[in-house]
């Protein structure tokens, strides 16, 4: 560890612009608007007139700053004055104008600070001036509610002093001073606007790491490198032990209401190494510790830092760290993936995901038995994400695998999926609305398109998949309806104890009413056409009370009951909205108890209604045809046994973070999951959940490496139903630091 002396300005001068903090003040050319050692301590005098009952505010918001343990910079309250502006006359003043002496009278700005600068030797400021408008906005020292709070407008003023700008880009709403830069935090002292009766008498983390940024007192440097090859290591992390925080920039941008520059900065609890292996950092307090962490590297040892307390102004000291990390050994994950209604292999695209970083991923494909075997980093989490052909959903994924020392056999037994929506590209369209409302509803399912794979499903086919299967098979159009094929298909899938819904525009019309499946499982025949413009639900029907909404579109089919029908048939809508319209039934749901099989039929498209109405159709014939509770699984030999007694979610961790962070929460039954991410604006960035998942405690990880995803506050909010029908939500905010 060195002390770098006043001497040594020169150089300390030179770090400091590779160090920064939140948004700081800069010339074009990034250089730092500051105070130079030899200018402090900074004396601040108050007017003459100024009420000794704020002396003891006005110290106590000079005092918060002075506490910033990773900042040199030092105010203190000088003798009162006769000064009543902000010239340049060699005194740092501190001014509650009650006249509208620098004011327009009727302004909006409560107050300014005004720095003056010399261009000798750098960017060097000399003389800064806070003027307050007493005038339009008495400042208060007990909260009142109707005032401006006179420690948080002075905290924010002299933050103005130290060279500091506002927190995020929108900055002063009349274009005027520092617009700011980086994120938008409105908790933060620096934040370019306050409210009548707000209190912001602490400092927030940004607030203080923009001291500690241009002023800083300990400074950390040093390089990563491969021990083997020497090659400098990129996005190598140094992890801070609770409570340490480093800060660093962002390059210069230009300030749109002056000549000047600005510089974002960010704070890291866990900070990055750049391009060439190196780091610089300025850190927020004298004793801490650290180490580096990098995927495929063991990890490197502690270190444990012990700056010496107090240093002075410009007495930076700086702590050198030199690491080479040494690769981690790789291992061999090897096991099967196999049907766990069939026991028979399954054949996927097994994509390996380090849960730490995304873009650290390995690719390969099961053979013909279901194996796979591949090679990686060990002691690593991982993710496992599985991409299957039907009968199983497309996408699954097992999150926070840990791989050992040692090579390590993971088996992988899936559940096919027990929902299917059959359709081909005439009907795209409708299928959509289907799609949309079923991810909306958490309900999983498989897509079949007939046109994509060539054919419709075929009895071998559907055998595949997990009993009772429920099918949503969208059909019709100008001309055609089901061919005997699957007529044979649907008949033998329904004699068999499973599920059927059918819909679409025509399908009865061009359909045989005369066959089995119509006249005997749905127990209708075609009737005519109808122009009718409302569909509306049989009162008391499981799924059709309470139904009414229009229903645009002519030539849709109506239905009259058969006499030969093989289960019980219940009418569940009809077209029209009178007493008498009754007898336009344009929807029926039929079932044999001994049998097993259920069946709805709604002869016309469902996407000419609206969403909500769609979504209450679908989710009460889902639950009519009887395995809402039912969806497909994956089982793996690491399992929890252990199962939580309520739902909850707990605070990510690290937080704030970056670029990752962890979120736990507990099902304490099976249940439909809906895990996602909301910038402050209230807008989804991000899914991580959507789905079924069984009960048990999970780990998932964020990973904010998207360019999109910028530094700020955002919100995560889980979604859960229950397959006993309890459910749960909640929302819980978090802070990106990139």
């Amino acid at each position: 560890m060195k002390k770098i002396t006043l001497i040594q300005k020169s150089i300390i001068l030179l770090i400091a612009s590779a160090i920064i903090g939140f948004c700081i003040i800069t010339n074009t050319q990034g250089v730092y608007r500051s105070y130079w050692p030899e200018d402090l301590p900074f004396v601040i005098q108050m007017n003459v007139d100024t009420p000794e009952s704020y002396d003891e505010h006005i110290l106590y918001a000079l005092g918060t700053w002075n506490a910033v343990e990773g900042s040199y910079f030092d105010f203190i309250l000088g003798p009162r004055s006769t000064a009543n502006g902000a010239f340049a006359d060699g005194i740092n003043l501190l001014y509650f104008d009650n006249n509208y002496d620098n004011f327009t009278p009727g302004s909006n700005t409560i107050a300014f600070s005004s720095t003056r600068t010399s261009t000798v030797g750098g960017y060097h400021a000399i003389e800064s001036d806070y003027i307050y408008n007493a005038a339009g906005f008495p400042p208060a020292t007990n909260g009142n509610p109707n005032n401006m709070d006179l420690v948080t407008i002075t905290l924010h003023e002299i933050g103005h002093h130290m060279g500091l700008s506002h927190h995020g880009p929108a900055g002063n709403s009349n274009g005027a001073g520092s617009e700011g830069c980086g994120l938008n935090l409105p908790d933060q002292v620096m934040y370019w606007s306050v409210a009548r009766g707000s209190l912001k008498r602490e400092l927030g983390l940004h607030d203080e790491m923009g001291a500690v940024a241009i002023y800083p007192n300990f400074i950390i440097a040093g390089s990563i490198t491969d021990a083997e090859t020497g090659d400098p290591i990129e996005n190598a992390k140094l992890v801070f032990n609770e409570g340490t925080y480093a800060a660093y920039v962002g390059p210069v941008e230009p300030s749109l209401s002056s000549g000047r520059g600005l510089r974002p900065g960010e704070v890291y609890t866990e900070a990055p190494t750049l391009v060439d292996g190196s780091y610089l950092l300025a850190m927020n307090t004298a004793n801490f510790s650290f180490q580096v962490e990098k995927f495929g590297y063991e990890s490197s040892q502690v270190e444990n830092v012990n700056f010496d307390t107090p240093v002075g102004y410009g007495n930076t000291q700086e702590f050198n760290a030199n690491f080479e990390l040494v690769l981690r050994p790789k291992i061999e994950l090897s096991g099967s993936i196999t049907n766990k209604k069939t026991n028979s292999p399954v054949v996927s695209d097994v994509n390996v995901v380090w849960v730490g970083d995304s873009n650290e991923i390995q690719s390969i494909v099961t053979n013909e038995s279901g194996n796979y075997s591949i090679e990686l980093t060990a002691n690593e989490y991982y993710r496992i994400e599985l991409n299957l052909e039907p009968p199983f959903e497309p996408l699954h994924i097992i999150d926070s695998v840990f791989v050992g020392s040692s090579n390590s056999v993971l088996n992988i037994s899936i559940d096919p999926a027990n929902r299917l929506v059959v359709y081909n590209n005439n009907n795209s369209i409708a299928a959509e609305t289907y799609f949309n409302s079923f991810n909306d509803l958490g309900v999983s399912f498989v897509r079949w398109n007939i046109d994509d794979i060539g054919t419709s499903p075929s009895i071998d086919a559907l055998n595949e998949f997990s009993e009772p299967l429920s099918i949503f098979w969208i059909s019709g159009g100008d001309t055609l309806g089901l061919s005997e094929n699957d007529v044979n298909t649907l008949e033998n899938h329904l004699s068999n104890g499973n599920r059927l819904f059918i819909s679409g525009h025509n399908f009865l019309e061009y359909s045989d009413s005369n066959d089995m499946l119509l006249k005997g499982f749905a127990g209708v025949k075609f009737a005519g056409n109808t122009s009718l413009s409302r569909i509306s639900g049989f009162e008391g029907d499981f799924i059709g009370d309470g139904v009414s909404v229009l229903f645009l579109g002519s030539g849709k089919d109506v239905m009259k009951l058969s006499s030969e029908n093989l289960g019980s048939v219940n009418k569940v809508l009809y077209y029209g909205s009178s007493l008498a319209d009754t007898i336009n039934i344009a929807g029926i749901r039929s079932h044999n108890e001994s049998d097993g099989w259920k069946f709805v039929l709604i002869p016309e498209d469902l996407d000419k209604i609206s969403k909500s109405v769609r979504d209450t159709i679908l989710v009460r014939s889902i639950k009519y045809l009887g395995n809402e509770d039912f969806a497909t699984s994956v089982e793996i030999d690491l399992r929890n046994e252990d199962l939580p007694n309520v739902f909850s979610i707990s605070q990510n961790y690290p937080n704030p973070f970056n670029p990752s962070t962890t979120i736990k929460f507990n099902l304490p039954v099976n249940a439909n999951v809906s895990l996602k991410i909301f910038n402050i604006l209230g807008e989804q960035v991000d899914v991580l959940k959507e789905g079924f998942m069984n009960a048990g405690t999970y780990e998932l990880r964020w990973n904010a490496v998207n360019n999109s995803i910028s530094s700020g506050i955002y919100f995560y909010r889980i979604e859960a139903s229950g397959v006993n029908g309890s459910n749960y939500s909640q929302t819980m905010k978090m802070i990106l630091l990139k």
